[in-house]
């Protein structure tokens, strides 16, 4: 845009403005006394709304520090009801395990007992592996006399046993945590 444009689009107010501005600076520059003034004034100006961008940055920064101790605080006392749930939950799988292990070894037992397991081998062991033998005895190592009779050893058998009532109490205590909402059930695809 051309000056004749601007001068057009404005009017009498460039030439008013302009009057102004070359009077003000002419006062402004008569005496070094005057430019030292308006420099203070200036100075102390820009000084004032330095001070003043500062105190509003202060205050930022405390509502944000004030905001984030709230926030931290209130966080900790989300993250504290599921981890009380599942302290309480823990205390008492512990208080029940050594009751729950014992029938569950109980249970094997019976189970063993009834459904044709026993707790030693019927056969006698092999000496294969003992030092200066040429060949293991002659063993019958076939099935026992009853079809689908299992033979396992008394401490393979108790490892078994509490293995599976472990798992099955932690199961159990998986579907509490579920329960009350401190854990998520896993969906399979």
């Amino acid at each position: 845009m051309s000056f004749l444009a601007i001068k057009l689009l404005l009017g009498g107010w460039l030439s008013v403005a302009g009057k102004w501005i070359g009077g003000a600076w002419s006062w402004a520059t008569a005496s070094t006394a005057r430019m030292l003034g308006i420099a203070l004034v200036a100075s102390l100006c820009l000084n004032l709304y330095q001070w003043h961008l500062l105190s509003l940055r202060a205050k930022t920064i405390d509502a944000v520090k004030t905001g984030r101790k709230a926030a931290t605080e209130a966080q900790i006392k989300v993250n504290q009801v599921p981890a009380i749930k599942s302290q309480a939950i823990a205390e008492k799988s512990d208080v029940d395990a050594k009751d729950y292990y014992a029938e569950g070894r109980r249970a094997g037992l019976a189970y063993a007992n009834a459904n044709r397991v026993r707790g030693t081998a019927s056969c006698p062991q092999r000496a294969t592996d003992l030092p200066r033998t040429d060949r293991s005895p002659e063993v019958n190592d076939g099935p026992g006399a009853a079809p689908g009779m299992v033979a396992v050893s008394a401490e393979d058998f108790a490892i078994l046993t509490d293995n599976s009532t472990r798992l099955t109490k932690v199961h159990q205590d998986a579907e509490e945590l579920i329960a009350q909402g401190v854990a998520e059930k896993l969906e399979r695809n």
